[in-house]
């Protein structure tokens, strides 16, 4: 499991046609996420899933994306407790994550768990 900065990464083309089985869901305008659509999406079976225009995410919604095994796109998180990041470090897929601009405790506990950027 790998966490790293999201502006490492390179854009990647949206193939979401109308349903969450295809290989990437991207939804950048997306800044509020309930705790049972991210138990949904959660359950995407592509390779990539990217809600870089949230802000925050609740520990249930956390919770529920540590069982997703694709790569992970949370770029635009400020706010996460140390909670959801303890569940989030628990992920078998990669990750995105602007870790300078998460709480100190929630960045660190996602560097303890993988290879991190600083």
């Amino acid at each position: 499991m790998v966490w790293q900065n999201s502006k490492d990464t390179k854009t990647k083309k949206s193939y979401l046609t109308g349903g969450i089985d295809k290989a990437t869901f991207e939804q950048a305008t997306l800044t509020e996420l309930s705790d049972a659509a991210a138990e949904s999406l959660s359950k995407h079976n592509g390779e990539y899933l990217s809600l870089d225009g949230l802000t925050e995410l609740s520990d249930a919604a956390a919770e529920s994306f540590s069982k997703h095994e694709g790569d992970l796109n949370l770029g635009g998180l400020t706010t996460l407790s140390d909670a959801a990041a303890a569940s989030l470090s628990k992920r078998k897929g990669d990750g995105d994550l602007m870790l300078d601009n998460l709480p100190d405790s929630a960045a660190r506990i996602l560097r303890d768990a993988g290879d991190g950027d600083e």
